[in-house]
C-alpha cells in the first residue's frame, strides 16, 4: 500500500442561523461563510474566532462548520 500525504489548501467558515419558522411552525436556516481562511490555523483558534462572529449576529446561531479542502499526494 503507498503512503499518502495530505496538504491542506483553504479552509472555510460556516456558521448556520435560524432565521425564523415557516408556515408550519419549522425552523428556516441561512448560512453565514467566510472564505480562504488560514488552514494552518487549530481547530480552537477557529472555534474561537466563529464564536466572536456568532456574538455579533441578531439570529439564533445553529451550527458552526469547518470545512477544509487539500491536496492529496504520494508521500
Amino acid at each position: 500500500m503507498m503512503a499518502v500525504a495530505y496538504l491542506p489548501t483553504l479552509s472555510r467558515m460556516q456558521i448556520r442561523v435560524q432565521t425564523g419558522t415557516d408556515s408550519e411552525g419549522k425552523p428556516v436556516f441561512k448560512s453565514r461563510n467566510y472564505n480562504n481562511l488560514k488552514p494552518s490555523s487549530t481547530d480552537e483558534d477557529f472555534y474561537a474566532v466563529a464564536l466572536a462572529i456568532a456574538g455579533l449576529q441578531t439570529h439564533l446561531v445553529d451550527r458552526i462548520r469547518r470545512i477544509n479542502e487539500g491536496d492529496l499526494n504520494e508521500a
